[in-house]
């Protein structure tokens, strides 16, 4: 049988976060006090944004990173990097 190879494209880019779309079965959930120490690390670390993107599909559904978008979306942050993965 031959075996078909799939190619998985990467893009990274500045997105809006009211353009990505949170999927429900999100499997974490973190409470105040973690929500919160999360709030002050994105503050105490910008340069981090490049460096722990959102990690979306090409229809920019959230794979990973869920609570940080509600973090920066509670900070008031508009838009943030962004890995899109095609396939």
């Amino acid at each position: 049988m031959a075996k078909s190879e799939i190619e998985v494209t990467t893009k990274d880019e500045v997105v809006k976060i009211e353009a990505l779309i949170a999927t429900d079965i999100n499997p974490r959930k973190i409470n105040r006090e973690a929500f919160d120490a999360l709030k002050k690390s994105l503050t105490d670390f910008p340069d981090m944004k490049q460096l722990r993107p959102i990690v979306v599909d090409e229809k920019l559904v959230i794979l990973g990173g869920h609570q940080r978008i509600y973090a920066l979306k509670d900070l008031g942050i508009l838009t943030y990097w962004s890995s899109r993965y095609s396939v």
